[in-house]
Order: structure tokens, then sequence, then C-alpha cells
């Protein structure tokens, strides 16, 4: 049976049967896009953060022109596309608040004093008075609004204290701005004034964004001095009990706006049939029983109103007022498993070139859905390494060419601005048996790509019954470049750049029959996918497998990694430390397994490899006693050790015998074929007595700015590699009962925590110290902890830590990492084989 693609354009379906899929449709695509009729990765984002991070967390980001905004530490920042950061000097707010909101105001239009006969009679326009400026708002709830004015100034608005009939100003202490038909709309900050809460909606004077005093007497003036009686909060409308989450714009009749609240979501239409001081009152609509998690989770698709709330993601029209409140609803059917079961506590909505952007968490992490507003389709997730949840976008435009930027509370990144590709990861229907068959076998997978350039890796990754059975790995080629010369269609050279290439992967040799066959794609070449190709056997049918073309067979890589395993072949002893015949037996177990393996690359150690002898003189990390607990084991793959020291080997003369045994310095980088590992030497001996001269920091400090630690941050920052692993003793927390803390306070442990691994770049973290094996997830970085090599085992606090995905220290075991360039797949292996835990990590 064969079985061919070629149509992309139905988008991601996760709400059919897997194997019920229409021709044109697949269960996951994840950094590409679909709109060409093919499949093309995206690249990278660009990492714009530069000098912010210093200042404190990223508040917010907005778009001024070509111009993109950035608060960080309560400090207002502005750059260029290509530019650096510029401070804006005479802007200051609060350094400790986690979000400030801003807005975009026109000057003003109405620029004349007010005066009202009664609370509903007749506006009467009275002299000129100054014109407010266009700007940018910014709220925090906390203290005064500032405006940012074009020219790169900026100063704090008046309070209604300061409000005069010659100086209209006046702006309360408010949330999320939105200006929308010619009036600055605000949400009320909580504990702004004794009256005030979130659930109150103010507004300026329609024309003066900048003055939100409503009611004034027949000269023009404040109906009273008190602000409770006369300013804002006298004129605010609510929608329900519940604080306001969202003001936003809406394609809508009559001028209606978008109000949503923590448990529901209004229209609310301004009522120019009933006025007050000469301004309209609202009605409200109810929409929906669900509202927004925030103001940066609603987005216009297509005429309707799309928002994230916190079980995921619902839209209805602006003026049917149609709405959908089922979990299958026909705009967000599609995705919902991707999202189903998942608690949102925050997301961001955008949009970019015809898209609407949905950044949420997933089941696979942090990502960005993207729905193709001209297909109308969801049809990829993009989630990109080492960057953060997301909290808002902000595009800008200059010279016509648009740019899409989001932040994350530690970063603010653009779009597709990084020279790098993204891996694409595609996972089309299942193919099932037809009636008259048991069973189907995988056979070839063949897939054509077109404008080849640079070439690159391709891994396909086999399951049968809906479990993984296996990968392989093929290389696409760089081909000559056949460039295209329109001006000479149809002679004369190429239509397009590039050329059309075909890999081919022969799965007979591994793959089992079963009920249901599909395949994983994972690739980065600079080609686009045009078609997929799958040989099936049915039954006893054996299709002929057509010869490798292009492609060729990669290699992977494989570490061992190990560690608390520095244990001599000696039981009992006559002094500190002894061992145990179980220890022993442990150790020469996982020892004689890792030695075992074939296309071994690399063994990675923990630390703890020389715990000493029982004997006078010998002590942990003596050179003495090399000769019986790392010679008789390691000696004869001495060239494949990448050990860093435990505190049991900076016992002794801070590790040197250690280090001059491998002949490697005290911490360095090693680079193989797809990975670049970072060997640290945290310092620490068994009395927690710093002995590495770079670990040295001023009192006051931590770890992470000491000058090793310094070094990596810098060396994982030039790395091009996709996989970057750096290896340490200590891990950050444990469920190991030998270093376990119910706060994850350990001081063992504890100043590990002061290093942001993930922000540096990492995608691994290896760890030894606590003595069993676990994975762990630290804010989505991997942490694998070794530290079952041979040493008496710790127990598992019941329960775990919450950030533990799998712990045991019922018997001795390691981790195995199989590596190609676009995957690694960490399997914990105990001496007899057996997997007590696998982690896939796709990069």
């Amino acid at each position: 049976m064969v079985v061919t693609k070629t149509n992309w354009l139905g988008g991601i379906n996760q709400l059919s049967d897997i194997t019920k899929l229409s021709d044109n449709e697949y269960w996951i695509l994840i950094n590409a896009r679909v709109r060409k009729n093919v499949v093309e990765a995206v690249q990278l984002p660009l990492n714009v953060t530069n000098n912010l991070s210093e200042v404190g967390n990223i508040q917010d980001i907005s778009a001024a022109g070509s111009l993109l905004v950035a608060f960080a530490g309560g400090k207002a920042f502005y750059k260029t596309t290509d530019g650096t950061w510029l401070l804006i000097e005479s802007f200051t707010m609060g350094s400790t608040q986690s979000r400030v909101y801003t807005a975009l105001i026109p000057a003003s239009t109405v620029n004349f004093t007010r005066a009202v006969t009664s609370s509903t009679g007749t506006l009467t326009l009275g002299g000129a008075v100054g014109a407010s400026p266009s700007a940018l708002i910014v709220m925090d709830g906390v203290l005064q609004p500032w405006v940012i004015f074009p020219d790169g100034t900026s100063r704090v608005t008046d309070t209604y204290g300061a409000w005069t009939l010659t100086h209209p100003e006046y702006v309360p202490i408010a949330n999320y701005p939105m200006f929308y038909n010619g009036v600055l709309y605000a949400v009320m900050a909580e504990g702004a004034n004794p009256a005030s809460r979130k659930n109150q909606i103010v507004r300026s004077v329609t024309g003066s964004p900048l003055n939100f005093l409503i009611a004034v007497t027949p000269t023009g003036d404040k109906t009273s001095s008190n602000e409770l009686e006369g300013g804002a909060l006298a004129l605010a409308t609510n929608v329900d009990y519940n604080d306001v989450t969202c003001l936003a714009p809406l394609n809508a009749n009559d001028g209606g706006f978008f109000v949503g609240t923590q448990h529901s979501s209004f229209i609310v239409y301004p009522d120019y049939n009933n006025l007050i001081y000469a301004e309209p009152t609202f009605r409200n609509q109810s929409i929906t029983s669900i509202g927004p998690l925030n103001p940066d989770s609603v987005v216009d698709v297509l005429g309707d109103v799309a928002f994230v709330h916190d079980t995921g993601i619902r839209s209805f029209n602006g003026i049917t007022q149609f709405r959908f409140e089922g979990r299958n609803a026909p705009f967000s059917g599609p995705i919902n498993s991707l999202i189903d079961g998942i608690t949102q506590t925050s997301a961001a909505t955008g949009t970019h070139d015809n898209y609407a952007l949905f950044a949420v968490t997933t089941i696979y992490g942090n990502g960005i859905l993207w729905f193709d507003t001209l297909l109308q389709k969801f049809v990829s997730l993009d989630i990109y390494p080492g960057v953060g949840t997301i909290q808002k976008f902000a595009s800008t435009l200059d010279n016509g060419t648009r740019y899409t930027y989001f932040m994350t509370t530690t970063g603010v990144y653009r779009l597709f601005g990084s020279s790098e590709r993204a891996t694409v990861s595609l996972y089309g229907a299942e193919v099932v048996p037809a009636d008259d068959y048991k069973s189907v076998k995988m056979q070839t997978l063949r897939l054509g790509f077109n404008n080849v350039i640079e070439g690159g890796t391709l891994e396909a990754s086999l399951y049968v019954n809906g479990q993984f059975c296996n990968r392989k790995v093929v290389g696409i080629n760089s081909l000559p470049v056949n460039s295209s010369a329109v001006e000479s269609i149809p002679y004369n050279g190429g239509l397009t750049d590039g050329v059309f290439a075909t890999a081919e992967i022969n799965f007979m040799d591994v793959a089992p029959e079963g009920d249901r066959v599909g395949v994983l794609i994972r690739f980065d070449t600079d080609g686009g996918l045009l078609s997929a190709t799958a040989e099936v056997q049915q039954n006893s049918v054996w299709p002929k497998v057509n010869a490798l073309g292009i492609i060729g067979s990669l290699p992977y890589e494989t570490f061992a990694v190990i560690g608390n395993d520095g244990i001599p072949d000696i039981v009992g002893g006559g002094a500190a430390p002894t061992f145990t015949y179980d220890e022993v037996s442990r150790r020469k177990a996982i020892n004689a397994r890792i030695k075992n393996i074939t296309g071994l690359t690399k063994i990675i150690g923990t630390g703890n490899h020389n715990y000493g002898l029982p004997f006078g003189g010998y002590g942990p990390g003596t050179a003495l006693a090399i000769p019986q607990t790392i010679v008789p084991f390691w000696d004869a793959i001495k060239d494949k050790l990448l050990f860093v020291p435990g505190q049991a080997d900076n016992d002794s003369a801070a590790a040197s015998p250690l280090f001059n045994y491998q002949q490697h310095l005290r911490y360095f980088q090693y680079t193989s074929e797809y990975v670049d590992i970072f060997l640290i030497n945290t310092g620490y001996d068994s009395t927690m007595f710093q002995t590495e001269v770079d670990n040295i920091v001023p009192l006051g400090s931590n770890i992470s700015v000491s000058v090793q630690f310094q070094w990596l941050r810098n060396a994982l920052a030039n790395s091009t590699k996709k996989h970057k692993w750096v290896v340490v003793h200590q891990p950050p927390f444990t469920s190991g009962n030998d270093f376990y803390s119910a706060t994850n306070s350990n001081l063992n442990l504890q100043f590990i925590q002061a290093v942001p691994f993930k922000n540096w770049g990492a995608t691994v973290l290896l760890a030894g110290c606590s003595a069993l094996v676990e994975r762990l997830d630290w804010n989505g970085l991997p942490v694998i902890i070794s530290g079952a090599g041979g040493k008496a085992l710790t127990t598992v606090h019941n329960p775990p830590i919450p950030q533990s995905s799998f712990a045991s220290a019922t018997q001795g075991a390691y981790w195995e990492a199989v590596v190609s360039k676009l995957s690694v797949e960490f399997l914990c292996k105990t001496a007899t084989g057996s997997i007590l835990d696998r982690y896939f990590q796709p990069v």
C-alpha cells in the first residue's frame, strides 16, 4: 500500500481521530508554515534584550511607528529596528510592578472649556485652552500615569487637584488604558483611592484623552473639590462584580467595545440617547460566561473577537453576537487537544502577516499557536528553545516593513530575526490496514524537498500503535545553487533558486507490525517539503524498496552519564571510608554496563569519582587512591572521560588529582559533532568550603557573577550547537532524602539556583550529588541527576518535589543519551539494561 501526501493546506486537526484526517490535514506541525502548500521552516527569533535585563524585569513593550518602546525596572527605553536601546532620561515609574500598561493617544481635538447647564443638559464650548499632544500613556495602577512624547521627552500627568479651567488635564491612577472612538478608557486600580475597585471603568472627555473630568458646572469648573465626588470614579461604569481583565476595541455596530472580566465577557455600547454631562452613558450586553486572562489576550480575527481564557481559546462575532462556548467550537476545536487540561495563567495575542498569534501553554510547553487568516486554519505551533512565557506582542512599521516583537519577563525578541532556522516537527495521519488486512508495517518513507541549497538533517521517528519504536537520521546534502532568472522566463536560468531533493528512509529492518503506524518527521533543511510518500506492508506483501538517492545515513552520538561511582573494589577496611558489598557490586555492575555500550562517544561524570580507600592517608580525592578508585574501572577508555569533581573529589588539593588523571582543565568546553558540553567545577568540598579560586565572589554576591560562571555565560552565548549541556555536581534541588528540602533551600544545593542556565542558553543541566537517578523540570530546563553509580543509595521523599518528573533510588543506574543533530533521548538504565525512564528532547 502506498500513501502519498502533497496537500498541506488543511492545517492542524486534533478534533478528528488521528487515523481519520483529511488528505490535506496533519496532526501537529511545529515551527513551519504551509501557506505556499509546502512545509517551510521558520527562522528563530532574535534576542534584542541586550542591556535591558540588567535594569530589571521587562514590564512592557509598545510600538510607536518605527520605534519599539520598552519598560524595564521602572525605566523606559526606545530603539529603532537595528539600533540599540536608548534611555528616555526623564521617565521614572515603579520598579517593583511586574507590568505596566500603555496606549497611544492622539492630540486632543476638543480644546475649549466645557460647560453644561445640567447633568443631562447641552454642552457649551467656551474659550480655547491648551491642547494635549500625541503621546504614549503609561499606567501601572500604583503611581500617577506618565506620558511619553514623540520627541523622547516625558512627564507625569496631572492629578484631580491640579486640574484647572486653563489647563484641563486630569488622569486618575488606573490600569489597562484603551483609546477608542475619541475616548481614553481605563480600569481603576484596586486601592488607588478608598472607593476604587478593578471592576470600575473610567473614561476621558470625548476628544480630550488626558481630561477625565466629565462632571463640570455651568461655568466649566469642577463640581467638587473632592475627587471621590467630582472625579473620574464618580461617573465610572461597570459590567459586573468581578474585576475587569481587559478592554479592547471591537468590530461592532454603534461604537461598542469589548470588556472582559474574570468570569464573563460583554459588549459595552455608548448610549447617546441618555447623556450625563453631555457625554453618553453605557449599556452592557453579555456575550459569554467566560472572560479573557488579561488585556493582551484578545485579538481580532477576520471581524471576530478571539481571546484566551483560563481553559482555552474562544471566539465570537462582535456584530451578530453569535457565540460558541463549547470546547469544540469551530474556531478552536482543531487545536483544543494541545491545551486541554492546562490552566492558562499567562497568555498573549497578536497579529503578523495575516496570521493571528496565540501565545499559550500547551502540552508541549510554552509556544505560539499560529492561525492563518487567509486559510482560516490553525497551521502551526511554534516553540522557541530558551524562550520563556510570552507576555505581549508589539509590531512596528519601518520603511514599509512590519516587524513583530514579543516580550517575556526577562527578554525582548524579534520574530524571525535570527539567521538560524528552527527545526520543523511534523506528524501527519496514521495509516491503518484496509478491511481485508490484519496489520500494517512501515517499509520506506520518501520525502520530496524543493529549492534545496544548503541542505540539512532529517530525522524520522517511527510510531507503531501510538508507541515510539525507532528513529533514523539522514543528511540532505548541500547542493549547487540553481539561480533563478526571472527576466528570462522560461529559458536561460532556473525559475527558482535551489533544486529538488529526495530523502528516502528504510524502516524494513526495525519496523514491527501493528494496527496503525505513523512517522514523526523533523528537519532543518532550507528547502520546502513538497510531498511525503509512505510504502506500507499489509499482511505479507513486501513492496520493492528503492535505493537511496542523494542522502546518507548519519550516526548517532551516545553519551553515558554517571556519578557517585568512586568506590574501590574493597569491602570493609580498617579506617574510614569503608564500603559495603552492595556498594562495590553496584559500582562494578554499572561500570561494566557502560563500557559495553556500542558506539560510546564520551562518559560524562557528575562528580564523586574518588571516595578514597579504607586506609590512613588514602582519603577522598587523594592521588594515592586513584589507582584503586578510578584506574581499574576507566583506564582502558580514559580518553572518553569528561568528569567534573564532586565534594569528595574536592576534599583533596582542590580536585587536582582528578584533573591531572584526565589531563583536563578545571573547567572547559568539549565540542562533539552535535553537542557543546560545558564542564563546570562548582568547587565545594564536603565541608562546603570553596576550593575553586574562580568561584570566589564579593560578599553579598552569588556564584553566577564569578569568573568561572561568567566564562560559562559567554561560552553558551557563543555556542552554535543546538545541544548545549552544562555539567555540574550539585543540582538546584532534589527529591533524594540525602539533600531534600521542602522549600528547595538545602544549603548544599541552593547556591546553584542563582545561575540562570536556561536564560544563558543551556538546553540540559546534568548533575549528581544526590544518590539517586532523577529527572527534573526547572522552569522548562531539563535537569538530569545521575548519582546512583555505586555509593549507598538514598531514598526518594514521599511525595517527590513538584519539579520532579521521575525519581528512583532502588538500584544502581545511570543515564544514556542518544543524540542526533535534531534531538536527544535520555534513557535511565540499570546494570541489566532495564529502562527506568526515557525523555525525548527535540531541539
